[in-house]
């Protein structure tokens, strides 16, 4: 299903801030930028003019984006909420923490993993609520991007609140549990539903709790507690760690991934396991960051 439309005039009103640069050194060429926003880590944000500008929630405030004639990255926000410059800084990784994590993907001797860099210079593994991210990829399953961010869209118009026009935050896990399967189903979950309501009444017996443990726990402690959920399996719940926990050791096997490590590394027999035991070992304590390269350039030249 296409993106809808937008009306990119709503966002120049009188509502919103003026445009204020970033000011942190963030160097995201406009098709990095476009690959953070649509390629599959966040789902509600929207595209306002193709590689330049973008409208979206970080948590549960609305925030523009685009990059300058400079190559700056710039935000706008409305006016009636609360500063958002430091809490985006924080979700885009300051440059300098960016710097410091991509440092041993650059030492590797992978002439294949740099093309993948080179091509994607900037993109970064954003730093989102865990909350938030364990909904995203319970919705992933078997679906391709677009079709998770039009379900999770529909899931937050349904049962989160509304922020502005046309954007609503994710439910609350109490509220999801309280919610009957039929109500998920309208949102084209499919067979999704049951492992979500099952999961949220779960998680909704001590929120709390639950998400203290997550992130509590060490990664192996604490990927067995998610998969643990109805519906969370090894891919699923490395997904949850990577893109929700800052986990950066994480190396979740999707598709993509697979075709990349069993083509581009010659592991055409190696099973699952051993597969993810060379990206531990290959890759390091960042094998997260380098998938995530990986995964953007597979999709982009098998689309050429």
């Amino acid at each position: 299903m296409p993106e809808r439309s937008l009306d990119i005039t709503s966002f120049d009103s009188s509502e919103w801030s003026e445009w204020v640069d970033l000011e942190n050194d963030f160097e995201i060429p406009p098709a990095s930028m476009t690959e953070i926003i649509n390629g599959g880590q966040t789902f509600l944000w929207h595209t306002l003019e193709t590689d330049k500008r973008w409208v979206g929630l970080v948590d549960e405030q609305l925030v523009q984006l685009r990059i300058s004639s400079g190559d700056r990255l710039e935000f706008s926000s409305l006016k009636i909420q609360e500063p958002i410059a430091e809490r985006l800084v924080d979700w885009l990784i300051p440059p300098e923490e960016y710097a410091a994590n991509m440092a041993p993907l650059y030492l590797l001797e992978d002439a294949y993993l740099k093309q993948c860099i080179e091509h994607f210079r900037g993109l970064r593994v954003l730093n989102q609520p865990l909350e938030e991210i364990l909904l995203t990829f319970l919705c992933s399953s078997n679906k391709q991007i677009v079709q998770i961010k039009r379900m999770l869209q529909l899931i937050a118009q349904h049962f989160g609140k509304p922020v502005w026009e046309g954007f609503y935050t994710y439910p609350s896990w109490e509220t999801i549990s309280q919610l009957e399967l039929e109500d998920l189903l309208q949102c084209g979950t499919g067979y999704r539903g049951k492992y979500i309501l099952g999961s949220a009444q779960k998680i909704a017996e001590d929120t709390e709790s639950f998400f203290k443990k997550l992130r509590d726990s060490e990664s192996p402690e604490a990927k067995k507690l998610l998969m643990e959920l109805p519906g969370v399996g090894s891919k699923v719940a490395d997904c949850i760690l990577l893109y929700g926990g800052k986990r950066y050791e994480a190396f979740p096997l999707d598709t993509w991934i697979l075709k990349a490590m069993r083509e581009r590394y010659g592991l055409k027999k190696e099973s699952n396991p051993q597969i993810l035991d060379f990206a531990k070992t290959h890759f390091g304590k960042n094998a997260g960051l380098a998938q995530q390269f990986i995964f953007a350039y597979e999709r982009k030249v098998r689309e050429l």
